[in-house]
Parts: C-alpha cells; structure tokens; sequence
C-alpha cells in the first residue's frame, strides 16, 4: 500500500476492502456498504473501460446524490480516469460548456437526472456513451446517435488494474470565470493524497464515525467529505433535505459526528434560533470552509457542541480543498473585524504577500500567495488564465506562487486574518473601499451576519447594502452608525431589508444575483 499512498483509488480501493462489512453510505433509510459499493463501482468502471479508452480524458458524473452517482466517483478512479460532476441545479447551457471544455465522451447518470440528461444529449454534434443503472429504450430510440450501456452486463468482470500516476488528474472541477466561461480546475492525485495525509495526521478519525455531506459534488468541498469518511472507514451521511432547519434536525437524528459546511448553513440556522446549547453535543469535529466565518457564530456553535473542536478551513480550489486552518476554542478565539482567524498555511506548503499592483513580496499585509504540493499545476487548456493567475513574485522568483485574490494580514504568531477580496475592493470618489470593511460594521450594527455591500456603478458610483434579518432594521440608525465609524466615502447610500438572502449553489451569499436585482428594476 505505502508505494501507491499517493494515487487515490489504490487508497480507496485497499480502505473498502479493509472495511468490506461497514456502512459506507446513509441515504434516508437506506444503506450501502463497502463491499456493495466496491461491486457497483467494480461494474461500472468496466463500462467505462469499455467506453473510454483515452485515460487523460475526465468521466462526467450527472445525478442526485445516490448511491449510482457517487459509485460512479469511485468507479472512475477506479478505471484510471479523473471524474467531473455535473449539476442538475446548472443551467443546461453551464452543464454543456463544462462537458465541452472537458472533452468527456462518457457520462454516468442516475435514475434522477432523466431531465437533464435528455437536454445534453440533444446536441447533434456530439456523441456520448450514457452508462446507467438499467437500459431504457425510449431514450435509445429518441437519441440514436448516442451509446447506452447497462451497468449489470459488465457485473461478471473483476476488478481493473488501476494505471493512474500521482502526476494524473483525480478530479476536474469548474469554478466561476470572469469571461463568463467556467475555469476547469484539475487536481492531480499528488494534490489531494497531500491534502488527505495532512487532514489525517491532524485530526483523528474512525471508522464509528458518521460524517455530514452537505455540499454539491460540483464543490470541491464534497472531496473532503467522501475521501476522507472513507478512507476511514465511516460512514458518509446524505440528508435528503438541505433546508437549515432540517439539517438541525438530522444532526441529531442521525447521530452525526463530523459536521462539514459553509458557515452560511451556521448562520441561516442561528437566524432559526437552532444553535441552543449543547443542541448538537454529540459532534466532536466540525469544519467550516468556503466563506468568511463569523465569530458571533463561531461562539454559538462552539456552546451547541458543548466546546468541542471547531476547525476554521482556508483554502481555494486551485489549493486542494484547504490549505489552512485555525482551531476555534474556549482558549483560542482570535478574530478580526468580526470573523475567524485563518490560522496558520499548513506546514508543508508555502506562502506569502505581495503587493496586489506591482507583484512584490509585502510584510504584514497584502495578497496571499501560494506555493507547494496541494497547489495544481494551472487552469485546464487556458494558458491565458494560468499565466494570470499562476506568477513569478519580484523577490521570489524562483517559485511559482498562485494568487488567492484574498487580502490578508498576518500578526506576530504568522496567523493569518481575512481582509476582503481584492476584486471586492472598489473606488468611489478615487478612494480605494474594500466593501468586506463595511459589511463588518454593519454585521455588528444590525445583528445579523447576513449582509453583503455591493457597488452600484450603473450612474454615479453608489455603495448599496443589503440585510437580511437582524435585530435593528432602521435604515435611519444604520447608516448614523456607519457615519460614526467610517469615513464619509464608506457610508453606504442606501440600505435595503430583503426577506431572503439569495445562495449560490455552495450556500454562499450570491452578490451577482444581488446586483442583477439593482438592473431588474
């Protein structure tokens, strides 16, 4: 096993052979356990051995989360291939581009994703080889450029030699681009076997534990979850509702013990009232990642989990899943303008700041950048955007750092603190604003975390902030707040109470749809 610690099915497939009798997987009432989950992903990677021949080519998952869908995961590692999720929250359109930009020719798809998969494979340029659970001859007929095949023709056939190499992408996720086009983001198996040693090193876990799996596979937090429940032999609990209140609930019900979520799960639930006291004693671990995490909030969870470990992750995808991480305490409670400390990049990786406008190595506060092992190689088939964002620093130039785009500062302990988006820092009257300042006061203002400032630059450049919730809803006794605390340029123009704040697809505030409210008016 030490000689293929770092190619992921090998480590897969070894761990669901050690555990063949655990529950792998929890859906509802049902249950899957290894060594069933090892026979259907056995299947179908046959097929798509069958299929696909190119290794280099990503296998595109589309489904619920089912049994079949993250099989199908497995499975393409399995067969040496990368896997790509698809998502049937997307547009077709998004779903498309992402099979596209791939090259993907197989797609494994459950009995849920009907719907879509029907949009996808009316494209008459393109044929695709469609595995699924069982054959159905109406989409045989109605799409007869494409090939079906039936996951129990391929049951007989035993286990495939796995061909991948650490160098060899293990999954191809797509994050927003600023061209409009998602930017394809492949993580080698060299990537995330670093990533999961350090998590396991760092934190223990076994196989009586029940994991919590609360993102779209399209997030590259999902990674977390699945790898390392079952390289531990856990269990991987799937809630079939999402809603914050019935995450409360299934929690409970489920006797979860590792919890892994965007903080805005946290934050919709306290505005619930749910984060009681020692309402979910039973977790020991919690993650948050993918988000600014409060402190207010950070506080209430650390009293619902009856002080046990709260971990605050840091990282983005191009970084494999996190790259830093504080441990948030009774003792330890750094903070800064109302969110959790970073904490500290992990120790075998690389960083530091530069200077955002001429790319020089800064002290004390500036852009991170990023070095090391868990860092990909660059974007797929887009030298343009690599070159961007993939750098030489004056002072560091023989390192290739990745920029975050994240501004922070950095104390005497080299822990890290979030200090906004570059791209959220804006001008208004030749002033630089990071509008991440601005939301921090106005959090503390209106008693809500869910606040998010935007700039209206459709006339004359304006700062308008939207609150959801919150004990004071005067707009009046807000913005005299802003005035005491901040200068004149800072102040925003307007504030807008909305009933909803609208999510992306990860559960993070969605500013775009935010802004697209301001052009519908």
């Amino acid at each position: 096993m030490s000689k293929n610690r770092n190619i992921l099915a090998h480590r897969i497939q070894y761990s669901f052979q050690k555990y063949s009798d655990n529950i792998a997987i929890s859906i509802g009432d049902n249950t899957l356990t290894y060594s069933a989950m090892q026979m259907m992903a056995t299947s179908i990677s046959n097929a798509i051995a069958a299929a696909q021949q190119n290794l280099t080519i990503p296998v595109a998952i589309l489904g619920a989360k089912s049994f079949l869908t993250f099989s199908g995961i497995v499975a393409s590692l399995f067969a040496s291939h990368a896997y790509m999720p698809l998502n049937l929250k997307f547009p077709v359109s998004r779903n498309r581009k992402m099979l596209a930009l791939s090259g993907a020719k197989v797609i494994v798809a459950d009995s849920h994703s009907e719907t879509m998969l029907k949009q996808l494979l009316e494209e008459k340029d393109t044929s695709y080889y469609v595995i699924l659970e069982q054959l159905n001859p109406i989409l045989e007929k109605e799409f007869p450029q494409h090939h079906f095949l039936a996951i129990h023709h391929f049951q007989e056939l035993g286990n495939r030699e796995i061909l991948s190499k650490g160098q060899d992408t293990a999954y191809l996720l797509f994050t927003s681009g600023t061209t409009g086009s998602p930017k394809g983001v492949p993580v080698s198996n060299d990537n995330v076997c670093v990533y999961m040693d350090h998590v396991l090193a760092g934190w223990s876990f076994n196989e009586n534990d029940r994991f919590s799996q609360t993102f779209d596979l399209t997030f590259d937090l999902s990674v977390h979850d699945m790898m390392l429940c079952w390289l531990s032999g856990a269990c991987l609990c799937i809630p079939e509702d999402e809603s914050p209140f019935r995450l409360a609930s299934y929690i409970r019900d489920q006797k979860l013990s590792v919890w892994f979520s965007v903080p805005s799960a946290a934050i919709l639930m306290d505005k619930m009232r749910l984060l009681k006291e020692d309402a979910f004693n039973g977790l020991r671990l919690s993650f948050f990642c993918g988000e600014a995490l409060p402190e207010t909030i950070a506080g209430k969870w650390l009293k619902a989990v009856h002080g046990r470990d709260i971990v605050n992750l840091y990282g983005p995808a191009e970084a494999t899943i996190a790259i830093g991480a504080y441990a948030w305490d009774n003792e330890n409670k750094k903070s800064k303008n109302g969110v959790v400390c970073l904490g500290k990049i992990f120790e075998e990786q690389e960083y530091c700041l530069i200077d955002p406008d001429t790319i020089e190595l800064r002290s004390g506060k500036g852009e991170l950048c990023l070095a090391g092992k868990q860092i990909i190689g660059g974007y797929l088939n887009d030298q343009e955007l690599s070159d961007k964002y993939f750098v030489h620093v004056r002072g560091s130039e023989d390192q290739t750092w990745y920029r975050t785009g994240d501004m922070v500062e950095e104390d005497g302990d080299g822990d890290l603190f979030f200090m906004g988006r570059r791209d959220a820092e804006v001008k208004i009257s030749g002033y630089r604003v990071n509008l991440f300042e601005i939301d921090a006061l106005i959090r503390q203002t209106a008693g809500t975390e869910l606040v998010a400032s935007i700039l209206d630059d459709r006339k004359t450049a304006r700062i308008l902030t939207f609150i959801s919730g919150g004990s004071i809803q005067d707009e009046h006794e807000i913005i005299l707040r802003c005035r005491e605390e901040l200068p004149w340029y800072m102040i925003p123009e307007v504030i807008i109470f909305v009933d909803e704040m609208p999510m992306n697809v990860n559960g993070k505030i969605d500013r775009n749809k935010l802004k697209q409210k301001l052009h519908d008016q």
